[in-house]
């Protein structure tokens, strides 16, 4: 066909198609309908809508919506938290409300919150070391009395020596390897019954700081009615030493206090050695649960 009778023929076949809107399709109205959604067949909504690298859903949510499906669905969402369940044009295709489905939006976590302390120990439960006498108002256990430091009179060779800083009590001098060596004892109620139980006391921590600890120390329990419970320890940092582990004659299998309403004495035994060695460390004191 020649150009110049072409160009009239199509122009003819257009106005005739208007002409006759039976021509068209009787879905095309169909195919027209944006059913309400104001970003249908609009490139500018990309960001709004789902796919991959979705704003409102996209990959990886901060935390994941209720699950559903919707004509605005994300992509592939995460699972990242748990927040508040999506609003249905929002909520991924599938998955709990709680969990990530494909998609999806919540609220984030609120950053405000601090999370929880992992010692919940009450720090009015150590007890205040400024000098040879401990009060009750330095904690809130009502614990009081004395504490001083013996050593074995039968050699003179043992020598210690105590001073205290910062709510500590410190040590220096030497244990010889002859005779018992050292016992530092602090009562907990002036020499007179102390009820730990009541008080939701399981037992001390004892926690080290210095150059030269013991080797090894005897923690005992004085129970009013029942003598001492002992626990032989390695000092270190933080050791715990719960009433429960401590035994008649620092054993391991025998009884424990099982009776924590009459205690009186917390004695820490520095004992002799095969060879002398010099202490110099101080400690802090604390109930534990």
């Amino acid at each position: 066909m020649r150009p110049p009778l072409a160009v009239p023929l199509v122009f003819a076949s257009m106005a005739g198609l208007l002409a006759c809107p039976q021509l068209l399709s009787d879905d095309f109205g169909a195919v027209l309908d944006t059913g309400g959604d104001t970003c249908a067949r609009r490139q500018t909504c990309a960001s709004e809508n789902g796919g991959s690298g979705s704003a409102r859903a996209g990959s990886g949510g901060t935390t994941s919506g209720a699950g559903g499906s919707s004509a605005n669905a994300g992509g592939s969402g995460g699972s990242a938290g748990d927040g508040e369940a999506g609003s249905a044009a929002n909520a991924g295709s599938s998955g709990a409300a709680d969990q990530g489905g494909t998609g999806g939006s919540g609220d984030a976590p609120d950053a405000s919150v601090a999370p929880p302390e992992s010692d919940s120990i009450p720090a009015c439960w150590t007890i205040g070391l400024d000098d040879a006498t401990h009060v009750a108002s330095d904690n809130c256990l009502g614990i009081n009395g004395w504490n001083a430091v013996e050593t074995d009179p039968s050699t003179l060779d043992t020598t210690v020596s105590t001073s205290y800083s910062d709510d500590r009590v410190c040590f220096t001098g030497s244990i010889d390897n002859a005779g018992w060596g050292a016992v530092y004892n602090l009562t907990l109620n002036d020499t007179d019954p102390w009820n730990a139980a009541s008080l939701g006391v399981g037992g001390f921590e004892l926690a080290f700081v210095g150059t030269s600890l013991p080797p090894q120390m005897q923690v005992k329990y004085t129970d009013d009615s029942s003598g001492d419970y002992c626990r032989v320890i390695t000092p270190a940092a933080s050791v715990e030493v719960p009433f429960s582990i401590a035994h008649p004659g620092c054993s391991t299998s025998s009884s424990s206090v099982s009776d924590a309403t009459d205690l009186t004495y917390i004695r820490l035994v520095m004992p002799a050695a095969a060879s002398s060695y010099a202490i110099d460390f101080c400690l802090d004191i604390r109930a534990i649960p």
